[in-house]
């Protein structure tokens, strides 16, 4: 007698629904996980980035026995990661893929490179990734390029950062590193704030990087009301900035404790003294109080 030959019993419907809601369920909740382990990697490069810069910044301020002024010549062509004259774009596209100007936080968050010859004083200024801690709380620098020298306020001359000290004539006179009270409390190369590049050479619905670190402090409004900022800055590194000191130690930071305008120990990080210099306040603040 031949057994009866059992028909084969397929899935239902209803069941293959099920899995693909359990698989729908599963992978979001991995995304997430996903999403932030490729963002501490790519911090984790912005921080070693950001050592690299610091270590050639000890090797020019040893050479020259100051800190490259922020005027006339861009930072980073006086310390060698970039050769003068060669775009910038160029440098860091083509002919070094792998350049430690190039922050892949910032590119992810849709950050440009870009360069403009615009600046008063005959010098230019390269939007990036990183920025120099030009001027600190009394940065004129960082006032110059976003309303009418007019109407800067009296007595931003006097430069705390690390970009030079302003004399009535004649050029800035560097700041030597006998200067810097405290080293390992003193702001040198930052993450840039991140805003549009529209009209500045970098495209529609592009963002760019102020290359003055100290206009976070001197102006805490851009970091929310210059167009796309609150975007890019949420993009990069969970809302966080990295830094590194003129230690050579690097650090990821989170907004107040880089641009609490109101606290004396977070002002005196950008200042060459270590003192906050209340004689010159946040010369324009955003509304309310991000930073309590």
């Amino acid at each position: 007698m031949q057994p009866r030959a059992t028909k084969k019993r397929g899935f239902t419907l209803i069941e293959l629904l099920v899995v693909v809601a359990i698989i729908a369920i599963l992978a979001s909740l991995l995304l997430p996980t996903l999403s932030r382990a490729k963002e501490n990697g790519r911090t984790a490069m912005c921080l070693n980035n950001l050592r690299q810069i610091g270590i050639a910044m000890s090797v020019y301020v040893d050479d020259a026995g100051a800190y490259p002024l922020a005027q006339s010549l861009d930072w980073r062509q006086r310390l060698n990661l970039e050769p003068p004259f060669l775009s910038f774009t160029t440098l860091l596209r083509t002919n070094y893929p792998g350049s430690v100007l190039r922050c892949p936080s910032y590119e992810h968050a849709g950050g440009k490179y870009t360069r403009q010859f615009a600046r008063g004083d005959g010098g230019m200024s390269v939007f990036g990734a990183y920025a120099y801690n030009f001027g600190g709380v009394a940065s004129h620098q960082a006032l110059s390029g976003w309303v009418p020298p007019s109407s800067i306020p009296p007595g931003r001359q006097s430069q705390f950062g690390l970009g030079g000290k302003v004399v009535p004539k004649g050029l800035p006179t560097p700041i030597a590193p006998d200067e810097i009270a405290h080293p390992s409390q003193m702001i040198e190369v930052g993450d840039a704030l991140v805003g549009s590049g529209e009209g500045l050479g970098a495209g529609v619905g592009s963002l760019i990087g102020e290359p003055d670190f100290s206009v976070g402090i001197v102006m805490p409004a851009l970091i929310f009301d210059w167009v796309g900022a609150t975007q890019g800055t949420q993009r990069r590194h969970f809302g966080k900035w990295n830094a590194v000191f003129c230690d050579g130690h690097v650090q990821t930071m989170r907004g107040k404790e880089l641009f609490a305008w109101k606290k004396d120990a977070v002002r005196s990080l950008w200042n060459n003294d270590n003192q906050p210099h209340l004689e010159f306040p946040a010369a324009a603040t955003p509304s309310g109080n991000p930073f309590p």
